[in-house]
């Protein structure tokens, strides 16, 4: 199973290459929307900041293995057509980053997406990067298969990390 190294591993697609599999995605829903309250507060944004929000399957060999629900900072690059645009064309470099695991159980919709029962156990993982002047730049969430995927720390101090600009490539 491919393994994410939290300090080391900077995508999902760079973990399944190293394990010498297939990784690809399927999009399930893009588009803009307005941090609310509980978003802005999670964000360190403004209630009413652009937000881009992209939910995707992420496969393993053509076969599911995740939900990944990402909303990305408009306010760093407004014309932001695509994901990979921001670091392209923005200019915006992932400089930190913050991730925590915990455990769960699929909901209906997650199960439906992931072809799996209600209820099955998944891996939760919440992440968040921010560039150089600590200003946020992506927050992830996924629902994982732990069937599918490892998860492993280094040991580095506070969960904090220093992630290269990869990580809103994949």
């Amino acid at each position: 199973k491919p393994l994410n190294i939290f300090q080391e591993t900077y995508s999902f697609s760079d973990a399944v290459r190293t394990a010498g599999l297939h990784p690809s995605s399927r999009l399930v829903s893009t588009g803009t929307i307005e941090a609310d309250e509980a978003l802005a507060d999670k964000l360190g944004v403004a209630v009413g900041a652009p937000l881009l929000r992209m939910q995707r399957i992420r496969l393993i060999e053509g076969e599911p293995a995740s939900i990944e629900t990402a909303h990305v900072n408009l306010s760093l690059c407004p014309a932001l057509p695509e994901h990979d645009v921001l670091l392209k064309e923005g200019g915006v470099r992932v400089e930190h980053g913050r991730e925590h695991i915990s455990i769960s159980r699929l909901n209906a919709e997650e199960a439906e997406l992931l072809q799996q029962e209600e209820g099955t156990p998944v891996f939760y993982e919440s992440s968040i990067e921010f560039d150089k002047d600590m200003r946020f730049v992506e927050h992830c969430k996924s629902v994982i298969l732990p069937t599918k995927f490892r998860f492993a720390d280094n040991g580095e101090e506070n969960g904090m990390s220093v992630a290269g600009e990869q990580w809103l490539k994949q």
